[in-house]
């Protein structure tokens, strides 16, 4: 949960100092404090998305809701009816965008890592890109790894 936290709500703590905004992971967007697209828009996203294993994980441990994984096949599984009154992240294993669901049923809402400050861009200088945009290496620096 802390990876999730700081991939997509660093903005959040950095406004009020924590992520979890009055106790809970989603109250950042039901407080205004995040504008992610809205529901309808989320589900869209979601189902837009190459199916890939997901990792489910609860915003606090507790008894009765365990983290899983589901290994999607074809299509993704229908996570309407199993989610969304779980106060949870789910999350592919690539990291690249989360949806966060609440058990007040406001969500879900779904988030992709915040671009970086124009600050943060000047670390793109020296980067050189393969034919499929991804960098290989940097000038005078070892090759990119992840």
């Amino acid at each position: 949960m802390d990876a999730f936290c700081r991939r997509f709500l660093e903005p959040v703590r950095a406004r009020v100092g924590t992520y979890r905004h009055r106790g809970h992971l989603w109250h950042a967007f039901t407080f205004g404090l995040m504008d992610p697209p809205s529901r309808k828009q989320a589900w869209s996203l979601f189902a837009s998305r190459a199916c890939e294993p997901l990792m489910i994980v609860p915003e606090v441990w507790k008894r009765d809701f365990v983290g899983v994984r589901i290994t999607a096949n074809q299509e993704w599984p229908d996570l309407r009816e199993t989610l969304l009154h779980q106060d949870c992240v789910v999350l592919p294993r690539s990291c690249d965008w989360g949806m966060c669901f609440d058990h007040e049923g406001c969500g879900p809402w779904f988030l992709e890592p915040p671009l970086p400050e124009d600050d943060d861009l000047d670390d793109l200088d020296g980067v050189e890109w393969d034919a499929a945009g991804q960098p290989v290496t940097q000038t005078g620096r070892p090759p990119l790894t992840e």
